[in-house]
């Protein structure tokens, strides 16, 4: 039986953390108001300590494959981590959602 989990992907590399953590949260919101839970991997940058790329990836793909599916944020394309984590969800049959500019699905 699906939970109903659903992972986050977008940018995050490269953006003022505040910039980062605010996009994410909107698609906190987007998928709580549709019934999702929602698996924030920007949580991360409130956590510390500093790690390096790969091991923040190690991170996020663990929770990324513990999911139902995955919701691409508007600027997933900018992001090499966000990019990866597409590739797996696609290799793993994940239903994937893409957000748009304006917060709908598109």
């Amino acid at each position: 039986m699906l939970s109903n989990k659903w992972y986050i992907s977008g940018q995050i590399s490269d953006l003022e953390p505040l910039v980062a953590y605010r996009s994410f949260l909107r698609a906190v919101d987007w998928l709580t108001s549709r019934g999702f839970e929602p698996i924030n991997p920007a949580e991360q940058l409130l956590e510390g300590p500093e790690r390096s790329w790969e091991e923040w990836m190690r991170i996020s793909i663990g929770k990324l494959i513990d999911c139902d599916g995955i919701l691409m944020l508007p600027n997933w394309r900018l992001s090499r981590g966000a990019r990866l984590e597409y590739k797996i969800a696609r290799a793993l049959k994940m239903p994937i959602i893409f957000l748009s500019e304006d917060g709908g699905d598109g």
